[in-house]
């Protein structure tokens, strides 16, 4: 799921919602302008500690896979990946190249 994805999903769930995004803001101790980038797909994948404070203020659960659980995963196993690139296990190459290919998988499991 591309990150513009993400940020359509949370915008159209915080308007159908009613909360604007100030509201969204001080609901997940997130600045109105870092949550509107990452609405716009101005920001790259946040962390999942912040979807998750995201997705959870907006009543989105993130482990149910008919509410695409299955990016919450991703989420976690990207984190996880970059963790293990910055202590200098893997090159850069080899981790985009791990997290395409989870994301692939992810993509096919969405699509049964």
């Amino acid at each position: 799921m591309k990150q513009e994805d993400i940020g359509k999903i949370i915008r159209n769930k915080r308007i159908e919602r009613g909360i604007k995004i100030k509201e969204l803001a001080e609901m997940t101790n997130l600045s109105a302008a870092y949550l509107s980038r990452i609405e716009r797909g101005e920001r790259k994948a946040p962390s999942y500690n912040v979807m998750e404070k995201i997705f959870t203020a907006l009543g989105i659960p993130l482990d149910k896979e008919e509410n695409r659980g299955f990016e919450a995963d991703f989420f976690k196993l990207k984190e996880l990946l970059i963790m293990h690139r910055n202590k200098g296990n893997m090159s850069i190459r080899e981790t985009i190249e791990i997290l395409e290919l989870i994301e692939d998988i992810i993509k096919g499991k969405n699509e049964e």
